[in-house]
């Protein structure tokens, strides 16, 4: 303050001498217009101007880039400040106070004494933390639960070699699943086309029926009905005792069953019971009688020497209700279905089929010969698809495709 009373002091004030004196003439200053004391043109008036507003933006230019270099710089300084001291820290102001220079090779640590970069560290040893302890739950989310019940997602692992792995462990599994499929169809298949042999545990089956899901052959010779079960290998179930002397012919009903007797020209009834005692009997109608069957209402029966095929009725058997004639032959088994006489000769070993009407009209001719294997046919019974045939010499029961016998009939033609 003394200084500045004695400056004071020292210059001249408006009323001293000095003042009062003329000050010498000063170097004009180029930056100034200074006007002209004379007036001038307009051409000069208006080329300066111009020059006036060129200098004018020359100026704004530098003073605005300044300004922009200024700002960009002081932002640069507020970022950096707020990496280093953290988001909480408080900005320095410029009241007075230092700006502090912060360079960012060299980074201050807060007032705290923690490292920023070691609370960085924390932070994301945090995160991993969190998803570590997500993907634990998500391995521990029991199965049969949706999205929708829980929102943790679980990391399933897809690389090619895993998905090769199931791949091949599936196909283990489904090939051989595969192959018994595709065996099972071909030997349905081959069933359907190719005759199956079995073989009787007795010497002279005669006659053959199938009922209620059972097999009734009847060997002629020990007077015995054994009964097999119907399905592959005819398990044997029971051999029961059949009173009488010669049998060529065996038909069931819903009530008892009948059968024929060679030798004494009868059709006699039997009870279903173990010893098939005899409940009634009648004379046949012809001398020479084979063969019986049942078709639901009816009892019908063959003649071989007088070649007639007889209609009984079935509420009454020794009455005759129709009669067809035979052709010439040596039948000695026949079976009846969708109208059609399947008529089995045992002497050419063939099986003939008619239309059952007055005279019988022939349809087709069925060779055995390449499926008995040299037996003698002595019973027939036909199903929708397939025939059985009953054999002596050898014992066999063969089981026929309708459709191969079709096959074969057309090779021979």
């Amino acid at each position: 303050m003394a200084d500045v009373n004695k400056k004071q002091k020292e210059e001249p004030g408006p009323d001293s001498e000095k003042a009062k004196e003329p000050s010498p003439l000063k170097s004009p200053d180029f930056d100034a217009i200074v006007p002209d004391p004379a007036p001038r043109s307009p051409v000069e008036i208006f080329s300066n101007i111009d020059d006036y507003q060129k200098k004018i933006q020359s100026e704004w230019d530098n003073a605005k880039s300044a300004y922009q270099e200024k700002i960009n710089q002081i932002m640069e300084e507020f970022v950096n400040q707020k990496l280093i001291n953290g988001p909480d820290s408080e900005t320095p102001s410029s009241d007075g106070m230092e700006e502090k220079t912060v360079h960012p090779e060299k980074p201050q640590k807060r007032s705290t004494g923690i490292d920023p970069f070691r609370q960085t560290d924390n932070r994301l040893e945090t995160l991993l933390q969190r998803v570590e302890r997500t993907l634990r739950d998500a391995e521990k989310k029991p199965r049969g639960l949706s999205f929708s019940d829980w929102d943790k997602p679980r990391i399933v692992n897809v690389s090619w070699f895993s998905f090769r792995e199931r791949m091949r462990r599936r196909f283990f599994i489904v090939l051989p699943v595969v192959g018994l499929v595709a065996f099972g169809v071909w030997f349905g298949l081959l069933k359907n086309r190719v005759a199956t042999v079995t073989d009787l545990p007795y010497p002279h089956p005669s006659c053959l029926d199938i009922t209620n899901g059972k097999v009734y052959i009847v060997d002629w010779f020990r007077k015995a009905l054994f009964v097999h079960e119907f399905k592959a290998g005819l398990p044997l179930l029971s051999v029961e005792n059949l009173p009488n002397n010669f049998v060529t012919g065996l038909a069931f009903n819903n009530k008892s069953f009948w059968t024929l007797d060679g030798f004494s020209q009868k059709i006699i009834e039997h009870a279903f019971s173990n010893e098939h005692r005899v409940m009634g009997s009648v004379p046949s109608p012809g001398k020479k009688s084979v063969g019986l069957l049942w078709d639901g209402t009816d009892l019908w029966t063959a003649d071989l020497e007088g070649k007639k095929l007889y209609r009984l009725y079935g509420n009454d058997i020794s009455t005759i209700r129709n009669q067809y004639t035979l052709p010439a032959g040596s039948a000695t088994a026949f079976y009846l279905k969708n109208n059609r006489l399947w008529l089995l000769d045992g002497l050419s070993r063939e099986i003939v089929i008619y239309r059952l009407q007055e005279p019988l009209r022939q349809l087709t001719v069925y060779d055995l010969d390449p499926f008995l294997r040299g037996g003698s046919p002595t019973g027939i019974y036909v199903e929708e698809k397939k025939i059985w045939v009953l054999t002596d010499g050898p014992s066999r029961l063969i089981q026929i495709p309708i459709r191969t016998l079709e096959k074969m009939r057309l090779k021979n033609n």
